[in-house]
């Protein structure tokens, strides 16, 4: 309030309007810097990257540049119409593949039958057990393997 009473008629009078002391102007550069930092920087060095994207806006607003548009040169004309696809198609083939090799594994090791488990041991058995997530603090091996049973 003091600076309203006593400072702020001589400002004026001295400098004309206070919206010259107002931080507006220093909040939108600082909107702007932010907006560049998390835009437009590689975050290395962010204050060199604000200075000079800054200065290459200023620089260009004040001389109207427009930024002129980069030739594009093919370096194969039949990418787009054969090679992508081969590209495509050997990529879906080579995934397709490996679920296969996946989905077999997991066949393999889950179509163990119930009269192999009934053969065996006490450490297989937790040892299967684990393998399948389960922890448990039973010791007696008939219930262990009625717990395995029901898990799969």
């Amino acid at each position: 309030m003091h600076c309203l009473v006593y400072h702020a008629p001589i400002l004026t009078q001295k400098y004309g309007r206070l919206v010259k002391f107002s931080g507006q102007g220093v909040e939108k550069i600082n909107d702007d810097i932010k907006t560049i930092h998390h835009s437009k920087t590689n975050k290395w060095d962010a204050t060199l990257d604000v200075l000079q994207v800054r200065k290459r806006i200023k620089y260009l607003t004040s001389e109207n540049c427009e930024r002129e548009k980069r030739n594009y040169n093919k370096t194969s004309d039949s990418y787009w119409d054969d090679d992508i696809f081969q590209q495509r198609s050997a990529k879906k083939k080579k995934i397709v593949e490996e679920m296969a090799i996946v989905a077999k594994k997991y066949v393999e090791y889950n179509n163990v039958s119930v009269s192999d488990m009934d053969n065996l041991s006490l450490d297989e058995i937790r040892e299967e057990l684990k393998k399948l997530g389960s922890r448990t603090r039973l010791r007696n091996r008939d219930k262990l393997l009625a717990l395995l049973k029901s898990m799969r």
